[in-house]
């Protein structure tokens, strides 16, 4: 389950462990490419994010940032608009890297993994009351 939160001030890390699904073309050969569909509304958006694993023959890390807008949208750098909050179905596609900035998923080499993102709202650190006022809890007594 990867978790998102919609307007986070920076880019989320994502670890997955695509390598151990792909295709033996090396670690270093491959690209990954998304695709997230909205559980409810069928809504999909594809994009791709650069692999920044240390390791990436034993996992695979990513950085993502879910936006509050669709400007400032870039699917091939992991910042992506999904219009809705709540689950969306993951689906993570082998590619060749010798095209990196291919995202047409009839190019893939393999579907690699499936599974479930949920994208929640940016939560603020302490409870907010309709007047307005902020409580600030004490820890200490």
């Amino acid at each position: 389950m990867i978790n998102l939160t919609r307007g986070a001030t920076a880019p989320e890390t994502v670890v997955l462990t695509l390598t151990e699904n792909a295709e033996c073309i090396g670690p270093s050969a491959s690209a990954w490419v998304f695709e997230l569909t909205d559980v409810v509304t069928g809504a999909t958006v594809v994009f791709t994010s650069p692999d920044n694993s240390s390791y990436p023959e034993r996992y695979n890390s990513f950085q993502w940032q879910a936006l509050t807008g669709a400007s400032g949208e870039d699917l091939l750098d992991g910042k992506i608009y999904l219009e809705d909050l709540g689950t969306y179905d993951y689906t993570a596609y082998q590619f060749y890297e010798s095209v990196p900035q291919d995202i047409d998923l009839a190019n893939a080499i393999k579907i690699v993994e499936v599974g479930r993102l949920t994208l929640r709202e940016t939560e603020s650190p302490f409870p907010q009351f309709s007047t307005g006022a902020t409580v600030t809890p004490n820890f200490n007594s």
